[in-house]
């Protein structure tokens, strides 16, 4: 305003517009009244009136209380950390909600499309931030933005494995999640013996889709793996050459829908799985009492259970791999976890038996 006196007076006011952005989650680090602007009508009005200064003011306050007014610099506009955890908490809970329907078919916006892969549905798209690729898991556009590379790449996070690259983190949206970088076309490493050493050559590392594929089958077969959500392949080229390309080849013939290689040599990709706490219902629905997942490894070196059990566990899962027509000879302790909760009991099966799921699916292989 061009009435200095009157820009004066009015300095108070701001504190209010301050305490309503407070009350609504927002903190304002440096606001000053020309932040705050009124209808072009009211500004007329009073540049038009005759009365005192505090005749004006009383306007001002009046339109400032009724909320007749606007804020129009949000460079400094941060969310408190109340408003922080409120929204996560909501972006979490919806989260969960569309991942127990992931498989719910839902109508889909024009940057996305819905694609199926050996067997399993996605919804791919473009990542603009990246120039990449994303695969979500299902049938539910609302999980894509989940995902995204900038949701869950910077968010710190923790080495799970040192040996094959596994990271737990939890995202922007306060959902957990757990990202391995595939080493697709690498040959794998030595096993303990030359003839595993051998078949592991002979197999080879699956892509992510077979790997997700596994996943599924192995699941309805009653055979507990981790979850996978989603697949990403980076924007920015890949520096080392494959080695192994047998799964370049035999994926060449499935396309994105604008008709790149689903599986590309000169790209990484990286696999997006849950961390396992509980299945996705049982998740939904506890705010606490989750479990955390150990691998066998780690459950025997902590006590929790024996060396004996642990190695049946690998055996009995390799035999019911076999009967569904896949080999799972190369499984070892550390490709298999349980699940505790905060009392240290485990999660068990239908049968009460401690259930053991498999989190690593590069080796798993089909029974010739």
């Amino acid at each position: 305003m061009k009435d200095n006196e009157l820009a004066d007076a009015i300095m108070p006011l701001t504190y209010k517009a301050i305490r309503d952005l407070e009350i609504k989650g927002y903190a304002v680090a440096d606001m000053k009244p020309a932040h705050v602007i009124l209808d072009e009508a009211d500004v007329a009005e009073i540049e038009s009136a005759t009365g005192t200064v505090a005749e004006k003011v009383e306007f001002v306050s009046s339109r400032i209380t009724e909320g007749q007014y606007s804020v129009v610099d949000y460079e400094l506009l941060l969310r408190t950390p109340e408003h922080e955890r409120i929204v996560k908490d909501v972006r979490r809970h919806t989260y969960l909600d569309h991942m127990r329907d992931r498989f719910v078919e839902t109508p889909l916006p024009s940057h996305l499309k819905a694609v199926e892969i050996m067997g399993v549905p996605y919804i791919w798209g473009h990542v603009e931030s990246t120039g990449g690729n994303l695969w979500v898991v299902g049938r539910n556009p609302e999980l894509y933005d989940y995902f995204l590379p900038e949701r869950w790449r910077k968010t710190p996070c923790k080495p799970l494995s040192e040996r094959h690259g596994v990271y737990y983190t939890v995202s922007k949206d306060g959902v957990h999640l757990v990202w391995k970088t595939s080493r697709i076309g690498e040959i794998p490493p030595d096993e303990p013996s030359p003839e595993l050493s051998q078949l592991a050559r002979q197999l080879g590392i699956n892509s992510p889709f077979e790997a997700v594929t596994i996943a599924q089958r192995l699941n309805q077969a009653g055979i507990p793996t981790v979850y996978g959500r989603a697949i990403y392949m980076t924007g920015s080229a890949k520096l080392e050459r494959a080695v192994d390309r047998r799964r370049y080849d035999s994926h060449a013939a499935i396309k994105t829908p604008d008709g790149f290689p689903i599986l590309r040599e000169d790209r990484n990709y990286i696999t997006i799985r849950g961390y396992f706490n509980g299945s996705d219902s049982y998740v939904a629905s506890h705010d606490t009492r989750l479990y955390l997942p150990v691998d066998l490894a780690k459950a025997v070196h902590e006590g929790i259970t024996r060396r004996a059990q642990a190695e049946h566990i690998v055996e009995s899962t390799t035999a019911r791999l076999y009967d569904e027509g896949y080999d799972g000879r190369l499984l070892k302790l550390n490709d298999l976890i349980f699940c505790v909760d905060e009392e240290g009991t485990l999660l068990t099966d239908a049968s009460g038996d401690p259930e053991a799921r498999i989190c690593n699916l590069g080796l798993i292989g089909h029974r010739e």
